[in-house]
C-alpha cells in the first residue's frame, strides 16, 4: 500500500506542472498580438517600474456598463485597438477581459519593469504590446513607439 501511494503522489508531482505546462502553451498557441494606445502621459516612471496609463480611460464610460466581462474589440491594419464595447459574446481573441474601478476600465497589463538608463526612451512610448489570449487574457509584451518598434 505504501509503496502505491509514493508512486501515486510521486505521479502527481510531475503530472501536475506538466498539465499546467500544457495548458498555457495552447493557451499561448491561440494568442493574438494587439496594441493599446497609450495616454498623452501614458508611462509614468517609479523607480525601476513604468506605470501604464491607457487611451481607453480618456474616454467617458456608459453608466450601464457592467462591472467586470469582456470588451469587443474593433482592430485596425496594424492591430491597433480603436474601439470596444462591452460584449460577452465577442468571439475569442477579439475581446478582452476587463473590470471597472474608480470610474476606470481596469485591465490586467499595467505594469512593466525599465531597464536600467532606458527610461527616457520608454517615456517615448505610444503603444503596449500584449499578447491576447483566447481566453481573453491579456499579457503585457512591451512597450512601442510610434512606429511600433519595439523600444
Amino acid at each position: 500500500m505504501k509503496r502505491i501511494l509514493f508512486w501515486l503522489g510521486f505521479l502527481l508531482c510531475l503530472g501536475v506542472p506538466a498539465g499546467l505546462v500544457v495548458y498555457q502553451e495552447n493557451m499561448r498557441r491561440g494568442s493574438v498580438v494587439v496594441y493599446l494606445r497609450l495616454a498623452p502621459s501614458g508611462v509614468t516612471l517609479y523607480g525601476d517600474r513604468a506605470e501604464l496609463a491607457y487611451d481607453l480611460n480618456l474616454r467617458p464610460l456608459d453608466p450601464g456598463w457592467p462591472q467586470q466581462g469582456f470588451l469587443r474589440l474593433d482592430l485596425d491594419s496594424r492591430r491597433v485597438v480603436n474601439a470596444w464595447a462591452p460584449d460577452a459574446h465577442a468571439p475569442p481573441g477579439q475581446r478582452i477581459r476587463y473590470r471597472l474601478g474608480n470610474s476606470q476600465v481596469l485591465l490586467e497589463g499595467t505594469s512593466l519593469s525599465v531597464p536600467p538608463g532606458r527610461s527616457e526612451e520608454f517615456r517615448q512610448a505610444r503603444y503596449a504590446k500584449f499578447d491576447l489570449s483566447l481566453d481573453g487574457k491579456l499579457t503585457l509584451r512591451g512597450l512601442t513607439n510610434m512606429s511600433m518598434d519595439q523600444l
